[in-house]
């Protein structure tokens, strides 16, 4: 979780607005973590949605940051 902090600029606690379809979506982050490949880097964040009148909810989401690897083997 640290490597995602440090990349990321975001920690648990942290709110951050996604775009999710046509709309915004606030979520208080909870957790992230990284997945590496050959081909890209998974960085996967998750936490409680705030619900319509801005108060937190009880609704997990999670969203996804793909960023290709470029590094030559």
């Amino acid at each position: 979780m640290s490597l995602c902090q440090d990349v990321l600029g975001i920690e648990a606690g942290d709110i951050v607005v996604v775009k999710s379809g046509k709309s915004l979506v606030r979520l208080e982050v909870e957790g992230m973590s990284l997945y590496p490949s050959d081909v890209q880097l998974v960085f996967n964040v998750w936490g409680k949605r705030f619900r319509k009148d801005g108060l937190p909810g009880k609704r997990s989401e999670y969203f996804n940051i793909l960023v290709e690897n470029d590094l030559e083997r």
